[in-house]
């Protein structure tokens, strides 16, 4: 079975690569999970077709080294598990910029990618838009965001942060002393509002009186680029903390490094975002957001094998293990084992539908 073979190699993997290991375990784990789970569930496929067995992949990460974020680091444990179970071939590109978007995308089709997997969110949705017009034998799926038209090659696949986000909240209405927390994000857009209007909710539904301070880093700064801009989510941070802040939801890819350093300083909690950035501060990361765009890539790949690959979006939240928060490996000792129960009943009463929470980002349609 290509698990069992998989788990060796991971075994080597992790021996090299310590950083990763939480990411990669739990790959393992889910992709056995997913793979007997129900047919409107994440699938992990047996065998591809006779036709797509020429399948070439052409991920286009998010803007920035894929080591320095946490949502471009959650594509490499995806990259590496779709490799080990399916051997399929993977031709990576990392734009500078989100101008230079389209061109790592042509590049990678110049090189005989067949099936390119957007991985930068937003950010790319005009670049899928106009290189999927020119190249109608190649299919594009856009990680973490809405297509701007389902065109017969587009996909997408977007992910229900804002569930986990609640529980992040409660989790930071149960952590905080001084009665008030933070947001820091990125920029003021849909996606990241998601996680603030879900994190909002679940705080307040353990303290109606809770205070929150929301800040952008894109606004701000309005001149950089603001999902690697460390040294300014470090002062922002600071500010925060100063002003009354004892919690920070860290909600700005490689930037978040900054809010750490900051946390660090000022022995205040904090909460990552996308992969488990609980290691970084151990006993200060009370617990991080994970966005399972690993689980997305695999969900897709399986897709292009078995045929049913189309244009529509696929929705990922805490049913479908696309969004979670982590395990809290460091800070669970913090919360009594009542509010350990009530978390877990919140995560439940989600996947059930008796709690809805608020999102600000509108539901994907099928082009005509």
């Amino acid at each position: 079975m290509p698990h069992k073979s998989g788990i060796s190699t991971l075994k080597l993997f992790l021996f090299k690569r310590i950083s990763m290991k939480r990411l990669l375990c739990s790959l393992i784990f889910l992709a056995v999970l997913c793979a007997n789970s129900s047919a409107q569930e994440i699938r992990i496929s047996e065998a591809p077709p006779v036709e797509t067995q020429n399948l070439v992949i052409g991920l286009v990460r998010g803007v920035g080294s894929k080591k320095n974020s946490a949502f471009n680091l959650m594509q490499e444990g995806g990259v590496f598990l779709a490799r080990t179970l399916y051997g399929v071939p993977f031709l990576e590109e990392t734009p500078e910029s989100p101008a230079t978007c389209a061109a790592a995308m042509e590049r990678v089709i110049a090189r005989g990618a067949n099936l390119i997997i957007a991985g930068g969110g937003f950010r790319m949705i005009d670049a899928v838009d106009d290189v999927a017009r020119l190249h109608d034998d190649v299919r594009f799926v856009l990680l973490d965001c809405s297509a701007k038209t389902y065109l017969h090659n587009v996909s997408s696949v977007t992910f229900r942060q804002n569930e986990a986000s609640y529980l992040a909240g409660a989790v930071a209405a149960w952590g905080t002393q001084s009665g008030k927390v933070g947001v820091l994000g990125a920029l003021d857009a849909p996606v990241i509002n998601d996680f603030i209007l879900g994190f909002e909710a679940g705080a307040k539904k353990i303290r109606h009186d809770i205070q929150l301070d929301i800040r952008f880093i894109g606004t701000q700064y309005p001149e950089i680029i603001p999902f690697i801009a460390i040294p300014e989510a470090h002062a922002m941070a600071d500010d925060m903390y100063a002003d009354g802040c004892d919690v920070i939801f860290a909600v700005a890819s490689a930037a978040n490094a900054g809010v750490f350093q900051s946390a660090k300083s000022h022995n205040r909690f904090v909460i990552g975002v996308d992969s488990d950035q609980d290691f970084v501060a151990p006993g200060l990361v009370l617990t991080s957001v994970m966005k399972r765009l690993d689980i997305a890539i695999l969900h897709t790949i399986a897709s292009a094998r078995d045929g049913t690959l189309s244009n529509v979006d696929i929705s990922l939240g805490l049913k479908e293990n696309g969004v979670s928060i982590t395990p809290m490996t460091y800070t669970w000792p913090l919360f009594s084992e009542l509010e350990l129960r009530q978390l877990k009943m919140f995560a439940l009463k989600i996947k059930q539908g008796v709690i809805n929470v608020p999102s600000a980002v509108t539901a994907a349609t099928v082009a005509p």
